[in-house]
């Protein structure tokens, strides 16, 4: 009640002062001009003291900042050395670099220290990237059919191709003998995978970096991840007896120049021609006499199990990439895709 009662002698005051000033009537600005003078009149006091806090917080600041340096805000070359890049590179040589790293060359509101620590993570993120994806980690062979698959990986790099393999990896065949099966199913289709990566290292980086060339990368590491098992399986001579028959058709058939019969080899094995019985058993009249002509030979393997179907879609694919290899072989042999 008492703050109104002073609001409303305040107001009287404003009233009676803008009367003396206009006369019989008040404008509002004459009201408005009242009521600012009165309110500077008021706060005038309380300057001088306010002025006084301000410079002792000031002077307060000044001396812990002069006290404490390691408060004190970086420079630009402090920051940049403490994240690992230097101010010896030029902005043009930032901008190429995060180009070939398949980066933009500025973000929105990146400043130019954000940049070369941007720079430096894809330095990092490409040096891990190409220590996992050696050949030793591609073609080394775990427990079990375990299957890598590189699109999940965070920092997966798709233009980073793996080294060559070490001479012990070959070592483990002792035995030289072109009528082991296993043997030959296994160097064939490794040497055709190094095949394809020398082709893909050869690119020109234009090619490199388009979209097709990024496709036909990814594909070669994932005909890598998939085949793995059916290596495993070859040097531990565990691959059964019919699906080594047809793969080792196949890679008879891929050294003859016969692509045609290869991909008839690989229908085969991955379709099969098994005749679909025909009979009623639901009511029990008869059971299915064609079931019992149905061989081995004649099953469908990929549909036994997803590790078949990707082994054997890796398979398809390197007789599509041995078939382009030779241009020496009649074009009735191929198979137009």
């Amino acid at each position: 009640m008492d703050l109104l009662k002073k609001e409303m002698e305040r107001k009287k005051k404003v009233l009676e002062s803008a009367k003396a000033k206009s006369g019989r009537f008040i404008r509002v600005k004459d009201l408005r001009e009242v009521e600012e003078e009165e309110t500077q009149r008021t706060k005038r006091p309380a300057e001088p003291y306010m002025t006084e806090t301000s410079k002792r917080s000031k002077t307060d600041d000044v001396a812990q900042n002069e006290l404490s340096p390691q408060s004190q805000p970086l420079f630009p070359k402090q920051q940049s050395a403490r994240h690992g890049v230097t101010d010896d590179m030029s902005s043009i040589d930032i901008t190429t670099e995060l180009r070939s790293y398949g980066l933009p060359i500025r973000l929105f509101g990146e400043t130019d220290i954000e940049r070369r620590e941007r720079l430096q993570d894809a330095r990092k993120m490409q040096k891990e990237t190409l220590a996992t994806l050696s050949e030793k980690e591609e073609f080394r062979l775990g427990k079990g059919h375990s299957i890598r698959n590189p699109f999940l990986e965070k920092n997966n790099n798709e233009d980073a191709i793996a080294a060559p393999a070490k001479p012990s990896e070959e070592n483990k065949w002792t035995i030289d003998d072109e009528t082991d099966p296993p043997k030959k199913i296994y160097r064939y289709l490794k040497g055709l995978l190094r095949e394809w990566e020398d082709d893909l290292m050869q690119r020109p980086e234009e090619v490199k970096r388009s979209v097709a060339g990024r496709n036909e990368t990814k594909t070669l590491k994932q005909c890598k991840d998939y085949i793995r098992p059916l290596f495993k399986l070859c040097k531990n001579r565990t691959l059964a007896e019919d699906m080594m028959g047809h793969i080792l058709k196949i890679v008879e058939y891929c050294q003859q120049g016969e692509f045609v019969k290869a991909n008839d080899t690989y229908i085969d094995v991955a379709i099969g021609r098994a005749a679909w019985p025909i009979g009623v058993t639901m009511v029990g009249i008869h059971e299915r006499t064609g079931r019992s002509k149905i061989n081995s030979q004649n099953v469908a393997h990929v549909m036994n199990s997803e590790l078949q179907r990707k082994y054997l879609t890796s398979v398809k694919r390197l007789i599509t990439f041995a078939q382009r290899k030779r241009p020496d072989v009649d074009p009735s042999k191929k198979v137009m895709n």
